[in-house]
């Protein structure tokens, strides 16, 4: 017998479990569970799995040795012939585990924003996990001042499961404008806030200059629930768009990414990425 476990994010797993599985009651109960650590700072998981054919096991791995060794989009591949086999997945629970800070995070934040750095945070935790983090950190104000944040998250445009993703587009565009405007006025927006689902967007060419104009006049940014091939993308953006020196710090794997495509890559011996 070959089982499949998985674990992910929530609007990654979701979307890979059977329809019967997404609407149960378990299933329900657990989001607002989720969503109640989140809230609290925990940092959330979904667990999922289900049972393989052995048919489906050979027809797999074959499918699976030609991907990974393609000499051409290798790592394309294998996303791929992995996302065919991680569908109609079964529900098996959440996790929320708490991961303080540091000793002296904040002060090394301050110390590194004094110095006119400016400080993103890219990370897979849900919204509300991230800007609770962010305000740990002193990334944040404890409460939303007058300067703003703008909150992209995919909930805001999706009508009955489906995204909008022209709609969130249009709302790039109100804000680019509306960051343009502070610019002018010598203001600054305190942060931007983006998750992976509305991140994918933004980074497409024909809107990236816009997603570059509303960070550019943030204080700080945050991108949350992205994936390690994101983060890159994002530290390989700036790096074109604005000619800056970049510095990416992580502690896990799929921070490697990130921290190989910036100017100065720096990866931290951490209790979390040892696990």
């Amino acid at each position: 017998r070959t089982v499949i476990f998985t674990k992910g994010a929530d609007s990654v797993i979701m979307a890979r479990l059977t329809p019967q599985c997404i609407g149960s009651p378990d299933a329900i109960q657990s989001m607002r569970a989720l969503t109640a650590f989140a809230e609290d700072g925990l940092r959330t998981l979904c667990l999922a799995g289900r049972s393989l054919p052995q048919e489906e096991v050979d027809q797999w791995l074959e499918k699976y040795a030609e991907a990974s060794t393609a000499t051409e989009n290798r790592q394309d591949r294998v996303d791929q012939v992995a996302d065919e086999i991680e569908r109609n997945l079964e529900f098996h629970g959440i996790t929320g585990i708490e991961d303080r800070l540091q000793d002296d995070v904040g002060t090394t934040i301050a110390k590194l924003s004094a110095a006119g750095i400016r400080v993103w945070m890219l990370t897979g935790d849900k919204t509300e996990t991230a800007i609770n983090i962010g305000i740990a950190a002193g990334l944040l104000d404890a409460q939303e001042g007058e300067r703003g944040r703008p909150v992209f998250t995919s909930s805001d445009f999706e009508i009955n499961g489906s995204f909008l993703m022209q709609d969130m587009v249009g709302r790039l565009r109100t804000v680019a404008d509306q960051a343009q405007a502070a610019k002018d006025g010598a203001r600054m927006f305190e942060c931007l806030v983006i998750d992976g689902t509305c991140l994918e967007v933004a980074l497409q060419p024909e809107n990236a200059v816009d997603f570059v104009a509303a960070c550019r006049t943030c204080r700080t940014v945050i991108c949350c629930r992205v994936s390690p091939k994101q983060k890159g993308a994002v530290v390989r953006l700036i790096k074109q768009s604005e000619k800056a020196i970049t510095l990416a710090i992580g502690d896990g794997a799929n921070d490697c990414n990130m921290i190989m495509s910036a100017d100065v890559g720096v990866g931290i011996r951490g209790v979390e990425g040892l696990q």
